[in-house]
């Protein structure tokens, strides 16, 4: 074991003594430059892309809401019922602001309630007033408007009986009825006396009418003054109180939007098919989650890149072929294409939105999950000048290839291409067939 050890040593002590003549490290050979000659026939382009069974009527789902994923309870393949959670948003956060929510929402309709109750309060009070300001107004209405015509017809039956009595006197005095005249005289005196008593009273009674007047009009004004201050007191309520309850119940409400948003619920019975995010990953309000399809009827459906489905259209002639062993191959047509450009964000997102449904030989047996490939010629040149796309050169959008002449020169050809595939790229000018083209 320390055998190799001790030889290094020793073999270090030797080298340190004597210095070794090193040994010289031959140069490796420079790999000659491959040559390709410009060959005519068939320069043909096609697309190939990945393709699965899966059933076709489905339905895309997501949350309303931003959060991050807390819980995803099902996986691809999955059997659900309708109602069934499917995955959960962590909603801790939202969950402990409506509760702050609610705090705020109960105390700002405390703080409303009691000034309510004090408003309430006040403006019954107000209320009030204004209802016995009126009934003092109406009793001194009717205490003003009491009637002194009764006094006044007693004064006028005594000034006729007054007028009567003079006129007995005169009457009298003139058959010398000394006697009469003398007891009408008396009569007189006292008939003058309760005058001048009934005069008094009602001189009183106008006194006293034209005093309860004057209270009516001070009660009247006493009613006009309470009204204005019912008026007040229907406005002392403060808009900014309301203002905050309604503002802290639009929260609230919002809040609890989106903690009910904040689950993926089964639309109906099926299977679950795409799931495009993870446990822990942040995700966007309406961006795709999860796929889930109804039993019944299955389609093939593959997802080009964007720049093959720019090839692809609908009616196109496909050849399908599936990974399954034993599987025979089979043709099919493009039933249905995308948008070009209509991509989500993530690559799961993005493959949806480029889906391309392939019809099927009419009783072509299919099974959910299958794979297959799928190829389609999409552009082709037949009897055209080729060379391969890795014998050309390019600068600054200069196409050119280097041509080995036949006296072992070479030479700069800028040439025209036309169709390219992966393999091929059609030469419309500049070389001719034969020509030997060195690559770069």
């Amino acid at each position: 074991m320390f055998l190799p050890l001790a030889a290094c040593i020793a073999l270090a002590a030797c080298s340190s003594a004597q210095p070794a003549n090193p040994t010289p490290i031959p140069d490796l050979p420079t790999p000659a430059a491959p040559n390709y000659t410009v060959q005519r026939g068939l320069v043909a382009r096609g697309v190939e892309f990945s393709a699965r069974v899966q059933p076709a009527s489905s339905e895309t789902l997501s949350f309303q809401t931003d959060g991050r994923v807390y819980k995803i309870n099902v996986k691809e393949g999955s059997v659900v019922k309708q109602g069934d959670v499917l995955a959960e948003l962590d909603l801790s956060n939202l969950k402990s602001q409506l509760e702050q929510e609610m705090i705020r929402l109960r105390t700002a309709e405390s703080v409303l309630s009691n000034t309510m109750q004090s408003y309430s309060d006040t403006l019954r009070m107000a209320q009030l007033d204004v209802e016995q300001a009126r009934l003092r107004y109406e009793l001194s209405q009717i205490r003003a408007g009491g009637d002194t015509s009764v006094l006044n017809n007693d004064l006028a039956r005594l000034d006729k009986h007054i007028a009567d009595i003079r006129e007995s006197i005169r009457q009298a005095r003139e058959k010398y009825d000394q006697a009469g005249a003398n007891n009408a005289e008396k009569m007189l005196e006292d008939a003058l006396v309760e005058r001048e008593k009934l005069v008094a009273n009602l001189s009183d009674a106008d006194r006293g009418q034209r005093a309860l007047q004057i209270e009516s009009q001070i009660l009247g004004t006493d009613v006009e003054r309470a009204e204005i201050n019912v008026r007040k007191q229907r406005g002392t309520v403060d808009p900014a109180q309301i203002e905050a309850v309604e503002t802290a119940r639009i929260a609230v409400e919002s809040t609890q939007s989106k903690i009910a948003n904040g689950s993926l619920i089964a639309p109906f019975e099926g299977e679950v098919g795409m799931i495009s995010a993870k446990v822990g990953e942040t995700v966007g309000a309406l961006s795709p989650l999860m796929v889930v399809a109804r039993p019944g009827e299955l389609e093939l459906v593959g997802a080009p890149s964007e720049e093959q489905l720019s090839e692809i259209s609908i009616g196109q002639p496909v050849a399908v072929r599936f990974v399954t062993v034993g599987a025979e191959p089979m043709m099919g047509t493009i039933a249905k294409v995308p948008l070009i450009g209509n991509d989500s964000g993530s690559s799961n997102n993005q493959a949806r939105a480029r889906a391309v449904r392939i019809a099927l030989p009419q009783g072509a047996k299919l099974q959910s999950g299958e794979i297959a490939r799928i190829s389609t010629f999409t552009a082709s040149r037949e009897n055209v000048l080729w060379i391969p796309p890795q014998s050309l050169r390019t600068f600054r959008a200069r196409k050119f290839a280097v041509v080995k002449n036949s006296d072992g020169t070479e030479s700069r050809h800028d040439v025209k291409v036309g169709l390219e595939s992966s393999d091929r790229v059609e030469i419309v000018d500049g070389l001719k067939e034969g020509d030997v083209v060195v690559a770069p």
